[in-house]
């Protein structure tokens, strides 16, 4: 009885015209209809109707973007933390730049404070990712071994003093001292680097300190020897430890006032290199023609070692280049000197030139090929470049190659590295 209802029911609701029809009778339903003719495009005046209501969208033109206000008291506070970049830790100088955003919203320095907090953030995603960075590895690695040669130092001193020692003692507590001191003075870079937030640059400048520092200590062993000839071991060896600890704590002081990224080091570090080859090349030439006076060449040696120097880190400030780029140069310099230094030689030893002569030729011969390969590695390089990217730029002027993680100053443009503990030479 129940089914003959169930059917009755279904029959007269397909005859039925007011009745829906049931679920599974409404896909043939619209299949078997035909498609309704497509909806007219909307006009524009029912497109603006639906926006917000901006008069320049009313009027069928672009959306216009409200003006940033310029705020003195916004810019101050801007200002302020950015004064603070050097100092500050990235948590620190992230919340200066929030409640600049959030004090003095909608002016311009709020967006670029906004625009520092994402570049602090990226920051410090990358610190929990990575260790050290290149500039603090290499901080690092020649203060360790620059302690192990103090221990090493150490070691030759206490044997030329003590005459009845017993050398396999001697020998354990100089390696024992190595280790210590090797690890201790790494260690301590390490600290020191982090405790003065030395940048990339600041930190190879610290290494490069400590080396040039060795490095003049031994272009003073001339004077030494002639000053003290009777003098013990001690007084030569403490000479060039002392040039090394002078070089690295005046370098260190150097990064107060002095801001030389990773390229202007690596160009002031080539300049000490083809310096201290003059300075040999002159030396040459003092004992040639037979110069008896010891002052004379640690002068040369050490005047052109400082002249290189100097000189490399004012061409920094002119020339804007990666770090790679900077081996170009060095390139240039190595095949001039070398292909003028052994073509001068290959003259010489042809025409049997006299001793006196051919030592002036061969080390002008050399010289002139350093300083000229090096010129033209530089050209070189710069007519290789883009035009849209110099070689030459104002004296002084932030250099425009990328910096990692810079804080941006009141235009937009990278000022202060921040403490970076990863990124690239």
């Amino acid at each position: 009885m129940n089914f003959m209802a169930v059917v009755f029911l279904l029959a007269a609701g397909v005859d039925s015209e007011s009745a829906p029809p049931p679920v599974l009778l409404e896909a043939p339903a619209l299949e078997a209809t035909a498609p309704s003719a497509p909806a007219e495009p909307a006009s524009a005046a029912t497109t603006t109707t639906e926006l917000p209501n901006d008069p320049a969208i009313e009027q069928g033109g672009p959306r216009v973007m409200p003006a940033l206000a310029e705020d003195e008291g916004a810019d101050a506070a801007y200002t302020k933390c950015l004064t603070t970049a050097r100092v500050d830790t990235p948590a620190v100088l992230s919340a200066c730049f929030e409640r600049v955003a959030t004090t003095y919203p909608d002016t311009l320095a709020a967006v670029r404070a906004r625009a520092n907090v994402s570049l602090l953030e990226a920051e410090r995603g990358v610190e929990k990712s990575s260790w050290l960075p290149p500039g603090r590895l290499e901080l690092v690695g020649v203060a360790g071994i620059f302690g192990v040669w103090n221990a090493i130092a150490g070691g030759v001193i206490v044997a030329n003093n003590v005459d009845e020692g017993n050398p396999g003692a001697l020998l354990i507590g100089v390696s024992v001292a190595s280790l210590a001191l090797g690890v201790g003075f790494g260690v301590g870079g390490a600290a020191i680097g982090d405790a003065l937030k030395l940048d990339e640059g600041a930190s190879r400048l610290v290494a490069s300190g400590l080396i040039w520092g060795t490095n003049m200590g031994i272009g003073l062993l001339p004077v030494v020897f002639d000053l003290a000839p009777e003098a013990n071991v001690a007084v030569p060896i403490l000479t060039v430890v002392g040039g090394g600890w002078v070089g690295g704590l005046g370098a260190l002081a150097l990064t107060n006032g002095l801001r030389l990224d990773v390229p202007a080091v690596s160009i002031m570090n080539s300049g000490g290199i083809w310096g201290s080859v003059v300075g040999g090349l002159i030396m040459a030439n003092l004992s040639s023609a037979q110069v008896e006076a010891p002052a004379a060449y640690s002068a040369a040696y050490l005047g052109s070692n400082v002249a290189g120097l100097v000189g490399g880190a004012l061409l920094s400030q002119v020339v804007d280049v990666s770090w790679g780029e900077t081996l170009i140069f060095d390139l240039g310099a190595v095949i001039g000197g070398s292909v003028l230094g052994l073509g001068t030689a290959g003259i010489l030893v042809a025409s049997n030139t006299g001793e006196l002569y051919g030592t002036q030729l061969m080390t002008g011969a050399i010289g002139l090929g350093v300083l000229g390969g090096y010129g033209i590695g530089m050209l070189t390089l710069g007519l290789l470049r883009e035009d849209t990217k110099p070689l030459l730029r104002s004296f002084g002027v932030t250099p425009t190659t990328p910096k990692p993680m810079a804080v941006l100053d009141n235009v937009g443009k990278p000022v202060a590295m921040m403490p970076l503990l990863a990124l690239a030479l």
